[in-house]
């Protein structure tokens, strides 16, 4: 088939533009193509495809501003940005806002067999007729302000909004498939979504050399707002000045197989130049999938504008929703690789990867509430995944779940997880609900696993390896600074570490926290490390002002100190895994040694949540144990026994918790044993 040919059929599908058939296009770069090809494009009709011949186009304007319901295909075309515009930009006209008068949440029938009776959905009544039918969708706004987004600033804030779809409608009432997310108070408004759309595929586009060196850019390359359902696909970008990709209150759109080599990241300048890969504002329900960012500030990231009260800005209300972000894989992000912001929530990262960051950087970065990190992967990173709100700006971070996520080569910490810092509202303040669950995490050579700030964090199925160290650093599996951090059903592997020091499990107060008391919990946990490790740790709780909760953890290798620093009210039962070429490898929370004078309570004696538990007392002389303190459940068993040649005497009553046979203070010497069990109220000496 000859070049004629070709042409042909590809008209019998779209429009072919081309130098050969509008004028003022230039395939060489050797002019201004932004007006031909506009022309050109403004002569395919409604739901149209417009093919753009192969070649290189300088271009000092966007092309197809502000229409949409047309496919643009360039495979072979280069999109060169040469001035202060983006190549592409979108943006539909919305229609005019009617008010909401009244909204209620009301049991409406079900006509689907096999369904409840009745569903709850919201009733919307409007001030006017919205010419709305049943499946269209449309958008909800009002002034009322984002409760977790940054704090407002001045006259703007992050506003609320969300889309939804109608069910039913009858005159100005009109009924919601499903519940709205949000409560809305003032100045509450609806508008119906455009169902323009818009295709963008095959194309490259790229910043020119003198945009890249502009101070401040050129801004967004491809730039897309209130669309219902676009489409950007198979797009290269081997060069951006500044965002490639932005998406403003899209629906449902979709971003598949695109290529970014380069963004120009630097908020030194201005306007800053912030290099994004995709950045979502207010969109719901949108894919970004199978693509590649490298060398940008974030692959993908969201954001929710901060306006004024009563604007007509519908495309900039409401939060970042829904988007799910598949298969996809960054490479040297200056900034954190997938990220979100604070006003966010729903957000899907699911089989995606992020390798060699800059400093600072996350592989995963979670503001928001509700964020999902599923089947991903994280190497040569500062940071694995960080849960984090900011300190003037504010914002909240909450209800994530990460499950199935592998960290690599690690350079600091694997999961961090810090909110409330300094200059927040809320400094120091301890959430009370979890930040985050995680189920399924495996850590590989990395400094530290768990780091965590005025944090509630549950974590489940864990494998932590240590790296191998190196002298003058510090490793540690759970740094807690005001948090409350459940471990469960893991293990922490320091076999390989030979260098460096370590603390397991380390905590530190923070100055005004509240709570002041940090709180560790680990259920089923197995710490395997080297005698070398051992000894370089001491303990494996260090630190203070800590309740710790140990059930069924499990040590290799037994410190100096069993387990290590705790405040009165932990809860312990711990063993070391008995080797007869380890000394005192048969230790356990169920055995307390005590030699010389006891002047104190006992206080790791009570903490044990052992049921038989056996104390050996070896006084250099006359003693009276402190009064007992209450035993974690009834039935448990308390013995003691004496060596050497003082003497311990156990008074009686209830003042001591105790009661003795015959009523009678107890004197223990040397080789005698008395026990007892404890009753609810008291321990009772058994004969």
């Amino acid at each position: 088939m000859d070049s004629e040919a070709i042409a042909r059929r590809i008209e019998e599908v779209g429009l072919y533009v081309s130098s050969a058939n509008f004028p003022n296009i230039f395939p060489d770069g050797s002019g201004d193509s932004t007006a031909g090809i506009s022309a050109a494009i403004a002569t395919v009709p409604e739901n149209g495809t417009a093919i753009l011949a192969p070649g290189t186009y300088n271009l000092s304007g966007p092309l197809n501003a502000g229409r949409g319901n047309i496919r643009l295909v360039g495979y072979g075309a280069t999109l060169v940005q040469n001035a202060k515009a983006p190549v592409v930009a979108v943006s539909p006209s919305w229609a005019t806002a009617v008010g909401v008068t009244a909204i209620a949440l009301v049991d409406e029938p079900s006509s689907n067999p096999g369904e409840p009776a009745t569903t709850q959905v919201h009733r919307i009544t409007t001030a006017g007729n919205s010419d709305l039918r049943e499946g269209d969708v449309f958008k909800i706004v009002a002034d009322d302000v984002i409760d977790d987004a940054r704090s407002q600033s001045g006259d703007v804030a992050s506003r609320i909004g969300e889309y939804a779809v109608v069910k039913r409608i009858s005159g100005t009432t009109l009924y919601t498939v499903g519940r709205l997310r949000e409560s809305y108070a003032t100045n509450i408004r609806l508008v119906a979504v455009p169902k323009d759309s818009f295709e963008f595929r095959g194309f490259t586009v790229q910043t020119s050399d003198v945009g890249l060196s502009t101070s401040g850019g050129y801004g967004v390359l491809i730039q897309l707002a209130g669309l219902f359902r676009p489409i950007v696909a198979d797009v290269k970008c081997p060069r951006a000045g500044g965002p490639v990709i932005s998406l403003q209150g899209c629906y449902n759109y979709l971003v598949d197989s695109v290529d970014i080599g380069y963004a120009v990241n630097n908020t030194g300048t201005t306007p800053n130049q912030l290099g994004y890969g995709v950045i979502d504002q207010c969109g719901t329900g949108g894919i970004v999938q199978n693509s590649s960012m490298r060398f940008v500030r974030h692959a993908y990231t969201d954001d929710t504008p901060r306006i004024a009260a009563n604007t007509k800005e519908y495309v900039n209300h409401g939060r970042s929703y829904a988007n799910k972000i598949i298969n996809c894989h960054s490479t040297g992000t200056s900034g954190s690789a997938f990220d979100t912001h604070h006003a966010s929530e729903s957000i899907r990262f699911a089989n995606c990867s992020a390798s060699s960051g800059g400093a600072g950087a996350a592989g995963f970065a979670l503001r928001g509430k509700a964020h999902m990190v599923s089947d991903c992967r994280a190497d040569w990173m500062d940071i694995g995944v960080m849960v984090h709100t900011e300190g003037e700006k504010g914002g909240r971070s909450w209800g994530h779940v990460i499950t199935n996520v592998t960290l690599v080569n690690i350079v600091k910490t694997a999961l961090f997880v810090t909110v409330n810092p300094t200059g927040h509202t809320d400094v120091g303040k301890r959430y009370t609900s979890p930040n985050a669950y995680v189920d399924g995490l495996v850590v590989t050579n990395s400094r530290w696993g768990i780091d965590c700030t005025n944090a509630m964090l549950d974590v489940r199925n864990m494998r932590f390896t240590s790296s191998a160290g190196v002298t003058g650093v510090t490793y540690a599996v759970v740094r807690n600074k005001n948090s409350d951090v459940t471990v469960s059903d893991a293990v922490f592997d320091f076999t390989l570490n030979e260098a460096g020091s370590i603390q397991y499990c380390y905590s530190s107060q923070l100055t005004g926290g509240q709570p002041s008391m940090n709180r560790l919990t680990l259920r089923n946990v197995g710490l395997k490390q080297s005698q070398s490790a051992a000894v370089r740790a001491d303990r494996f709780i260090t630190g203070g002002g800590q309740e710790v909760t140990l059930d069924d953890v499990v040590f290799d290798y037994p410190f100096r100190i069993m387990p290590g620093t705790y405040e009165g009210n932990s809860s312990l039962k711990w063993r070391c895994r008995y080797d007869p070429t380890i000394a005192r490898s048969d230790l356990s929370s169920a055995f307390h040694y005590f030699e010389g004078t006891v002047n104190g309570a006992l206080t790791s004696v009570w903490a044990s949540e052992d049921d038989n538990i056996t104390i050996q007392l070896k006084p250099t002389g006359a003693q009276v144990l402190a009064p007992f303190l209450p035993g974690r459940r009834r039935a448990q068993r308390l013995n003691i026994f004496a060596v050497g040649t003082g003497s311990s005497t156990i008074a009686h009553g209830t003042a001591t918790r105790t009661r003795n046979i015959g009523s009678q203070p107890v004197l223990l010497t040397q080789d005698k044993v008395v026990s007892y069990f404890w009753e609810g109220s008291l321990w009772r000496q058994l004969p």
